[in-house]
């Protein structure tokens, strides 16, 4: 199914509240690349993973004050 290829791509649509700035920077920081998606129902963020995986995702967001309200498969914007 494409939800899985999407997600063995690594890539994802993340809705998030709370300190949205540092948590792109922790996912940066964790080799992530992260750009702003306009999507429907307002901004979200286009996160391809890299290294990470998805649990290092929710990490990221804890540690940043932050929370994970939707992880939305997707195919990768960059390849």
């Amino acid at each position: 199914p494409i939800d899985e290829v999407a997600a063995k791509s690594g890539a994802f649509l993340v809705r998030a509240a709370g300190d949205v700035p540092a948590f792109v920077a922790a996912l940066e920081e964790g080799g992530a690349s992260v750009s702003h998606a306009a999507a429907a129902g307002g901004d979200a963020l286009f996160v391809e993973l890299g290294a990470m995986d998805a649990v290092a995702l929710f990490r990221a967001a804890a540690r940043a004050d932050a929370v994970v309200i939707e992880l939305r498969p997707m195919a990768s914007q960059f390849s």
